[in-house]
């Protein structure tokens, strides 16, 4: 799923839940974490992992295939709501957190 695709799930911690219960159905959404596949841009796909099966890297490999931290699901739910409260559109946030993600975290 990218970015743009999943952020109307991410709106607030409500919708999250919801969302996240078909994609970890077992783990608790403060240790979820989203990650790119390769690269972080706006046509990444977004991946979720359960924090405690995975290296504490910012990059890892699984079967071949790249994987780069771009946030844990706590943080992205919250800047997608302040986004969202800010009235900015769904594009617009995916931007702002690449932004954020490539230039400042």
């Amino acid at each position: 799923m990218k970015l743009i695709e999943l952020i109307p799930n991410l709106k607030n911690f409500a919708e999250a839940k919801q969302f996240i219960v078909n994609v970890l159905p077992d783990v608790e959404i403060d240790f979820i974490d989203l990650y790119t596949k390769s690269i972080i841009d706006i046509e990444s796909e977004i991946f979720f992992f359960d924090s405690d099966k995975i290296p504490p890297t910012i990059e890892f490999e699984v079967n071949g295939i790249q994987f780069i931290s771009f946030f844990s699901l706590k943080m992205a739910v919250e800047m997608i709501e302040e986004g969202v409260n800010e009235g900015f559109n769904y594009l617009e946030i995916a931007e702002r957190m690449i932004e954020y993600r490539i230039y400042d975290a």
